[in-house]
């Protein structure tokens, strides 16, 4: 079997592409032969490289139907032409899947969008995984939503990596929806000798994009109110891409608040294993999480999740079982779980310790990787005997 799959970013910094690496690495125990199509502006060639893994690099997978809700017009203007672009060179991709004999054709994100193209030229199974929320968690949208629509309806599968996601698109599309959650790589992250430390010294840890739907601001202000009413002090890291401005928007809420020296911005971090081992507390503060990969990572390191009660992360933890969960953007109602962690120490570490065997048990890539191969061999056979009563 072989597997063409298209990425758009192929960054490091991308949950998305380390997921699809992971995914690769593991369907090889089934023999599944996989190749990549990725930005040409991508920065995370070289683990494609380093893993052995075939790819063309192309600047069509770097152009999406997706278009920020603050977008210029310049911005605006420039879609159609970007999606003509794309059209225009699909059939360099088309090509290289007939080359090189692809059976399915995978696009890795709901961003993508030239795989389709390949898959209805061929005439072979297409299918979008839709690892993100857009308008909730990136405050970002589809142009020419009909369009988009369009091209999910006519699909073969979509797989979602959460209930959540699933529910959402299942109002959207008449397309086969399979909920498969991410795999996480269990021995990149697993730690059985970090050991918390919850106390007045505790150090907390948010990853991800820096922007205004992942939570960042509830996470400062939550930190700032634990100060002022009880002369508490904890350290917060910050480890994703940046936009400089709106990262001085949050320091200055610090400084207000007299906690800017226990702030920090650390930027994309590469080493997350070794990071998540010198934090106590990680802070899922999405608005809207799809899944939570860094949910999954940090408890396997051992670490306490506390996360907003909605989306993927809602469904990964079960409030005071795995980890606890607080009122979506409530800041008080975090300061209050950070607080409530720290005067029941010995509970919130059997908490920790419950949510790295779930992760262990649950969230493994052998697993993800076993249900989409399943998927595949299925949607192989519905084709192959599709084709031979027509």
């Amino acid at each position: 079997m072989k597997v063409l799959f298209v990425e758009n970013a192929g960054n490091k910094s991308a949950g998305a592409f380390h997921s699809l690496i992971g995914l690769i690495l593991q369907l090889r125990k089934y023999n599944v032969e996989s190749y990549v199509a990725v930005s040409d502006k991508a920065d995370g060639l070289d683990l494609l490289e380093a893993n052995s893994i075939p790819y063309i690099a192309l600047r069509a997978c770097a152009y999406t139907w997706v278009i920020s809700n603050n977008a210029s017009l310049v911005e605006k203007t420039k879609m159609p032409l970007k999606y003509l672009y794309v059209y225009l060179h699909r059939k360099e991709l088309i090509k290289y899947a007939r080359d090189n004999n692809i059976d399915v054709i995978h696009e890795n994100t709901s961003a993508c969008y030239i795989g389709k193209y390949v898959a209805d030229s061929l005439e072979i199974p297409h299918i979008w995984h839709i690892r993100e929320f857009l308008e909730e968690d990136f405050g970002v949208k589809v142009w020419c939503h009909k369009n988009f629509i369009n091209k999910l309806n006519s699909s073969t599968a979509l797989i979602a990596i959460s209930n959540a996601v699933a529910d959402k698109y299942s109002q959207l599309t008449s397309a086969k929806i399979y909920t498969i959650y991410n795999g996480i790589a269990v021995d990149a992250f697993y730690s059985d000798s970090h050991k918390i430390n919850l106390c007045s010294q505790s150090k907390l840890l948010c990853v991800g994009r820096i922007c205004q739907g992942k939570g960042q601001k509830e996470v400062i202000q939550a930190v700032a109110e634990i100060y002022q009413n009880n002369n508490i002090k904890l350290n917060v890291t910050f480890a994703g891409i940046y936009n400089q401005d709106y990262v001085e928007e949050l320091l200055d809420i610090a400084r207000n608040a007299g906690i800017s020296d226990c702030v920090h911005f650390i930027g994309q971090c590469n080493e997350m294993s070794n990071l998540y081992k010198k934090h106590d507390i990680l802070c899922m503060a999405s608005h809207k999480e799809a899944f939570g990969r860094v949910t999954i990572e940090a408890m396997l390191a051992g670490e306490l999740v506390i996360g907003a009660n909605s989306g993927g992360t809602a469904e990964i933890i079960t409030n005071g079982e795995n980890g606890y969960l607080y009122d979506v953007g409530d800041y008080q109602d975090l300061a209050k779980i950070i607080l409530y962690s720290i005067e029941n120490k010995e509970e919130a570490y059997e908490v920790a310790k419950r949510g790295q065997r779930m992760a262990i048990s649950e969230y493994d890539a052998a697993t993800n990787a076993k249900k989409i191969y399943e998927l595949y061999s299925a949607l192989l056979t519905e084709s192959a005997d599709r084709r031979q009563n027509e």
